[in-house]
C-alpha cells in the first residue's frame, strides 16, 4: 500500500472573484475545499467561519500562493453599525456629528490600508511573488465587468457619493 502524500491547504480570501476560483483550478493541480476557521479580528474573535482553501501538494500550493492580481478592487471588513432607534433619538446636529465621524474614519482607513498595502505589496514582490498588474485595457474591462454590482449598491440610500469614489480608485 502506497503512503497516502500530504495534502496542504491555501485559504482563499473572502471576495476573491469566482473565475479566479476557477483559473487557478484549471492551472494547477488543487482542488477547492471547505474548511472551518476561527477568525481572530474585531469583534470576531473567535468566531468560526466556513472558508475556501485550495488543497494541493506542497510544492503546487507554493505555486498557487506566488501569484496574485491587482485589480483594484477592494475587501473591507469594517462596519460601522448604529440601530435607527438609536440615531433617530439623537437631535439633528448629533447625528451630522456621528456621520461626519463615520465619514472621516471611513477616509482615514482608507489612507492607512492603502499605505498597509503598498508595504504589503512591496514585501511580497520582494520575496518573489508574481504580481500581474493590469493595464489600463485590462482594468477598463474589470470596471464593465462589475458595473452592475456598483451601480446596486450605489442605489442604496446615500451610497452615490461613495459610489463615484470607488469609481474614482478604479481608474
Amino acid at each position: 500500500m502506497a503512503e497516502e502524500e500530504q495534502l496542504y491547504d491555501l485559504i482563499i480570501p473572502p471576495g476573491v472573484p469566482r473565475k479566479m476560483i476557477y483559473d487557478v483550478v484549471e492551472k494547477f493541480d488543487v482542488e477547492v475545499v471547505q474548511r472551518q476557521e476561527r477568525l481572530a479580528f474585531a469583534n470576531m474573535e473567535g468566531d468560526a467561519r466556513d472558508l475556501l482553501a485550495f488543497r494541493g501538494r506542497k510544492e503546487v500550493v507554493e505555486e498557487v500562493q506566488d501569484y496574485l492580481s491587482l485589480t483594484r478592487e477592494a475587501y473591507s471588513t469594517i462596519s460601522i453599525i448604529a440601530s435607527e432607534a438609536f440615531m433617530d433619538s439623537l437631535p439633528a446636529d448629533l447625528q451630522d456629528v456621528v456621520k461626519k465621524g463615520v465619514e472621516l474614519f471611513c477616509k482615514e482607513q482608507g489612507r492607512i490600508n492603502s499605505e498597509q498595502e503598498a508595504a504589503n505589496l512591496a514585501y511580497l514582490k520582494e520575496k518573489g511573488m508574481k504580481v500581474n498588474e493590469l493595464t489600463p485595457e485590462q482594468r477598463a474591462l474589470f470596471v464593465e465587468a462589475t458595473k452592475d454590482v456598483r451601480e446596486k449598491h450605489a442605489r442604496r440610500e446615500g451610497r452615490q457619493e461613495l459610489y463615484e469614489q470607488v469609481l474614482a480608485l478604479l481608474k
